[in-house]
């Protein structure tokens, strides 16, 4: 499996550079929702079992997001 490079350097750091790799390549899926609470856009994203893996509100704006959406 082609590995992108900031997992290897991860892995290797956690195992020794030494160490014999076995990759397998997985899928995980999760579901954004977006939503007005008490007048402010937020946005979560969720697992399929519920737990949150991320949340973020109008006021925790971190300059990242796609505003083109």
């Amino acid at each position: 499996a082609k590995v992108p490079a900031a997992a290897r350097a991860e892995a290797e750091k956690a195992a020794g550079k030494d160490a014999k790799l076995s990759w397998e390549k997985k899928t995980f899926v999760m579901y954004e929702v977006h939503y007005k609470k008490d007048g402010k856009g937020n946005e979560m994203i969720l697992t399929p079992d519920g737990r949150t893996l991320h949340e973020e509100g109008d006021d925790e704006k971190d300059g990242d997001e796609d505003e083109g959406k």
